[in-house]
């Protein structure tokens, strides 16, 4: 099961509890108020940082996979995960592993 998506300019606003950042990825987490619907993940990469759109799909299969295996989806938190900087020339492992280490805080 994936995990819901944040869609829209208004969730991706708003005061963020828990920020955390490495050189490459910023990680920021809420409290959601949807009772028991789950996690709900939103995944930034702008097109300055990554502009094919296969390496985006990559990095964004990445991420989601990470997430689910890290914090799971019976958490009720809304997650944003924001690429700074170019994470291709990082392989899928020290990607993984770098995302494992930001998601420990929730």
């Amino acid at each position: 099961m994936r995990p819901l998506s944040l869609t829209g300019a208004v969730n991706y606003r708003g005061r963020f509890t828990v920020s955390v950042g490495s050189g490459d990825l910023l990680v920021l987490g809420r409290p959601n108020q949807l009772g028991n619907s789950g996690l709900r993940l939103g995944i930034v990469i702008p097109n300055r940082v990554c502009p094919k759109a296969v390496d985006r799909n990559r990095i964004r299969r990445i991420v989601r996979d990470t997430v689910r295996a890290n914090v799971g989806e019976r958490t009720n938190l809304d997650i944003v995960i924001r690429v700074k900087r170019l994470v291709l020339r990082t392989s899928h492992k020290m990607l993984t592993r770098e995302l494992s280490e930001l998601l420990k805080v929730f």
